[in-house]
């Protein structure tokens, strides 16, 4: 009886939305500045370079988001470009390389071209082409979720630069609105669109969450929650960089020091 072990080919471990997380950490603590794979680690949140820290760090090299051969390893400009880009354009297509990036995911976007809804079709795949029975549903978790994330993502690009159209079937669906709007204005709702949720906040004013009419409740959730991380990331490397200060009060609200009691 054959015994031997089934080693899968090579796939990252990791969703490219937890890439994005880890990368941010490395960029937080080095920059771009080259480092060894051990120093990395620890910058990953790792006691050192073991097992689970080397994985973390080829799964980076996978995607494109940290460049240099042998030892010594920075952050590279496609990372950069995710992290803290000039443009959403630039955003856009950063991410979508980085997802093209790994052989195997390149291989499944153009076997299914579309996307795919059958686990099972996929799964038969992947075992024809040589992966371990075991190491099929990380693979598929970790493809699936990469294609989610860019589609919501990048996606916010492509419906902005293009010209305002009927939804149908085949469009990308994303969550319309998250905006801040002060307590005096009186928002009117875009056109097949609903509010989903109109939070107060304690300082003033409030947050409402818009949504397209044609998509569901229960998928405006899960896309406003696959997209916070990304988005906490973006806030603290503003945050770090000073960006983000208190705006200028309007002209008409006094400052609480101005008032006058009676």
């Amino acid at each position: 009886m054959d015994n031997k072990r089934v080693r899968s080919p090579n796939y990252p471990s990791l969703s490219l939305r937890e890439a994005v997380e880890k990368i941010m950490l490395v960029y937080r603590a080095l920059q771009q500045h080259p480092a060894p794979r051990e120093v990395i680690a620890k910058s990953l949140g790792y006691n050192g370079l073991n097992g689970a820290s080397a994985t973390v760090i080829s799964t980076l090299n996978k995607y494109g988001l940290l460049d240099g051969r042998g030892e010594d390893l920075r952050v590279s400009e496609r990372a950069l470009s995710i992290l803290h880009p000039h443009s959403d354009k630039e955003r856009a297509a950063a991410l979508r390389a980085a997802a093209m990036e790994p052989r195997l995911f390149a291989d499944l976007a153009e076997r299914f071209p579309g996307g795919i809804t059958n686990d099972d079709l996929l799964k038969n795949y992947l075992l024809r082409n040589g992966f371990a029975i075991n190491a099929v549903t990380s693979v598929i978790q970790a493809y699936r979720e990469t294609s989610d994330f860019v589609e919501q993502e990048a996606g916010r690009y492509d419906s902005a630069s293009q010209p305002e159209k009927e939804p149908t079937h085949m469009m990308r669906q994303e969550v319309a609105s998250v905006s801040p709007v002060p307590h005096s204005s009186l928002v009117q709702l875009p056109v097949n669109a609903r509010l989903l949720h109109k939070h107060q906040v304690a300082s003033g004013g409030y947050i409402e969450i818009i949504i397209p009419l044609n998509l569901k409740p229960s998928v405006a959730v899960r896309l406003i929650e696959a997209s916070l991380p990304s988005i906490k990331a973006q806030i603290e490397i503003e945050e770090s960089e000073g960006i983000g200060a208190e705006p200028p009060r309007p002209e008409h609200e006094p400052r609480k020091d101005d008032e006058r009691g009676e």
